[in-house]
């Protein structure tokens, strides 16, 4: 009889045992495992290396809240960030993965920022937190410290010696150097002195004769766009000094427009000069016709438009 008290005081015990046994390894089910994982955790500083996070989780359990990680991440800086794959297993898990492209740039040890990922067990409200496994890193300096053979001193160089000169030669050069900056500093004082000149007798001279001095000098340009220009320069000149009209910010319909508002000329010289404008400028752009011929026929028109446009202003003033 105490024989078979004791068999069945271990048979309960041994099945208490394994009820909790079985009872706990149902719990374990009842959870997610994730993790973090890496293909290098001893980098070199500021290199590229792969960080994956693994979520599985069995069929009963829901995914509520996938951790976000982009950016600085702590020490980790994250480059590269791939799509979220989903696989089902043969056991009829779901695995989650996603792989990242992670570099440090801080020597010395380093562990991953602490992540959690949120999930529902089937049937339940409550929302639980998983803590991913975390991985340790050892970064590195670039320098191979770790291989004190790869560490050696270049030998001994002899000092660079520069060639000697003579205190007189470096004077001598001195010289000519501060003569250089004096000839040319008095060269371009004497030229803005020139054309400070050539301007004080330009604004002397009347609208006219301004004129008419700047239609000669379109003989003297080389390009046919250029001589073109000081034609058109000379109209405009003229209009300007004689009437103070801002003709550099005007087109030449708004200049005639302007002209004829103002009842300045009257109408035959207004068509006239019109005529001369839109002739210029399509021998500027379109060159239909430019010619030396052409050049001088224009620039006899225009000669005779400003001699009988200054006499009308003078009669004009007289009266």
């Amino acid at each position: 009889m105490r024989y078979l008290f004791v068999i069945y005081f271990i048979v309960c015990c041994f099945g208490l045992t394994g009820g909790s046994s079985f009872a706990q390894s149902d719990d374990l089910r009842d959870t997610l495992d994730a993790r973090f994982e890496s293909d290098l955790t001893t980098p070199y500083i500021g290199e590229p290396f792969t960080l994956q996070l693994t979520v599985e989780h069995p069929p009963h359990i829901r995914l509520i809240e996938w951790p976000a990680i982009e950016g600085d991440w702590d020490a980790f800086e994250v480059q590269e960030i791939d799509a979220i794959i989903t696989e089902e297993l043969a056991n009829g898990d779901t695995r989650y993965t996603q792989t990242f492209q992670v570099t440090i740039w801080t020597t010395g040890d380093h562990v991953t920022p602490p992540t959690v990922v949120l999930y529902q067990r089937e049937g339940e409200t409550q929302i639980l937190r998983a803590r991913v496994t975390d991985v340790f890193f050892s970064v590195f300096s670039v320098l191979p410290t770790q291989d004190l053979n790869q560490l050696f001193l270049f030998p001994n160089r002899s000092p660079v010696g520069f060639f000697y000169l003579p205190v007189w030669v470096y004077v001598i050069m001195m010289a000519m150097v501060g003569g250089a900056l004096w000839g040319g500093r008095r060269f371009l004082r004497g030229r803005r002195a020139r054309r400070a000149a050539r301007l004080s007798a330009l604004k002397r001279l009347s609208p006219l004769a301004e004129a008419l001095k700047i239609l000669e000098s379109a003989s003297l340009q080389t390009g046919t766009r250029q001589k073109i220009d000081t034609l058109r320069d000379s109209i405009r000149v003229y209009i300007r000094r004689l009437w103070r009209i801002e003709t550099e910010v005007l087109t030449d319909d708004e200049l005639l427009i302007v002209l004829k508002d103002m009842k300045l000329l009257p109408q035959s010289d207004l068509d006239d000069l019109g005529s001369i404008l839109r002739k210029l400028e399509t021998a500027r752009y379109a060159g239909v016709g430019v010619d030396n011929a052409m050049l001088e026929q224009a620039t006899e028109h225009i000669r005779r438009w400003l001699v009988r446009s200054d006499e009308y202003v003078k009669g004009r003033d007289e009266r």
